[in-house]
């Protein structure tokens, strides 16, 4: 069992399950598919703080996700920039 199963509300352990893998392995090359789930789920941790009262750590652990995200989200900028933003072939 990990931290994510034990410790986290489960609507953010389900959106950490979902982000962890494209932010452990990300992508050398993202294609348009891999930046609009990555903001897909970006947006949805961002809401996540409208839809219920959370505890300090309950909410720690939603910023700490939208932060990793938004690192993740910002590589791929960085990527796009590099690349005469042009996104990889899908």
């Amino acid at each position: 069992m990990t931290k994510i199963d034990t410790e986290m509300h489960p609507k953010i352990a389900e959106v950490a399950r979902q982000l962890l893998p494209l932010t452990e392995n990300p992508p050398a090359r993202p294609t348009k598919a891999d930046r609009d789930k990555l903001m897909s789920l970006r947006y949805r941790i961002r809401d996540l703080a409208e839809e219920e009262p959370w505890t300090v750590a309950e909410e720690t652990d939603r910023q700490y996700l939208y932060v990793v995200a938004t690192k993740e989200a910002n590589r791929q900028e960085e990527f796009w920039e590099g690349n005469g933003e042009k996104w990889a072939d899908q």
